[in-house]
């Protein structure tokens, strides 16, 4: 059963993935942004190392709960991505990690980000992955891509929605929009990766009422031989996309009353 405590080790397990793209990302918001707004925040694993003043915001009330405990600093709100509480061009910086792959109409949420956003100011999609592109061997270990991918879609998900981020940005009105794709590397140090415990709580929550225990184990011990052996590679293709919202487009009516913490 998923918990906010699980919930909060997979988002801590992403963070580390995604760390050296969000630093080389924010890096680019020049002058640093003085109200930050993180939509989709989760725990706050994210949320609080951005900069200035941050909110937050998530639809599970039980992860802002455990947010404000765990990941002091910004202000949380329960909230959703489609109705941001906050009038227009409230925000210097707004961005998302791992959220729109959830989302029913993603290019409906881009759209009340960039309402929520100054003009000039810089939107940051900092990862979303794309199973679709997974790769992974040895061969026999080839299946667990395709299975994620149906557990993934069964729960309402877009396995497939990094490849779509350049399309998405480039529809939604935003000038200098920039993608691309997180990098990966494999050393010849034979041991488990410190994440590998992490992924496999990920993948037993997204398998269950797929493989049957005996076959979770079977997979998790050839996995866990072939990263001992030096043999295994495993890439998920995990994409970040940027975009500043135009001067000149007027601000739209505001939504919601701006919230002061």
């Amino acid at each position: 059963m998923d918990t906010p405590d699980r919930r909060h080790s997979r988002y801590t397990a992403q963070a580390v993935w995604t760390q050296q793209i969000r630093e080389y990302l924010l890096a680019e918001c020049q002058p640093v942004p003085e109200r930050t707004l993180d939509v989709g925040c989760g725990t706050g694993v994210v949320t609080m190392e951005l900069p200035g003043n941050v909110f937050g915001i998530d639809i599970l009330l039980d992860d802002i709960r455990l947010a404000t405990k765990v990941s002091p600093g910004p202000s949380y709100i329960s909230a959703d991505a489609f109705r941001i509480p906050f009038p227009s061009d409230s925000f210097d910086l707004v961005c998302c990690h791992f959220l729109l792959l959830w989302l029913h109409n993603p290019q409906t949420a881009l759209q009340e980000m960039i309402r929520v956003l100054k003009p000039g100011k810089s939107l940051i999609l900092f990862a979303e992955p794309d199973y679709g592109g997974r790769i992974d061997y040895p061969s026999p270990l080839e299946a667990l891509g395709g299975l994620q991918q149906d557990a993934l879609r069964k729960q309402g998900c877009d396995p497939e929605l990094g490849r779509k981020l350049r399309s998405l940005l480039s529809v939604s009105g935003l000038n200098s929009v920039k993608t691309g794709v997180i990098g990966g590397e494999w050393t010849t140090d034979f041991s488990l990766p410190a994440e590998f415990t992490s992924e496999w709580e990920t993948l037993i929550s997204d398998l269950s009422g797929i493989l049957s225990p005996d076959e979770t184990t079977f997979y998790a011990e050839l996995e866990r031989k072939a990263w001992l052996d030096g043999t295994r590679i495993l890439y998920v293709p995990t994409f970040f996309a940027r975009g500043k919202k135009p001067e000149h487009i007027p601000s739209a009516a505001n939504n919601g009353q701006l919230i002061v913490p």
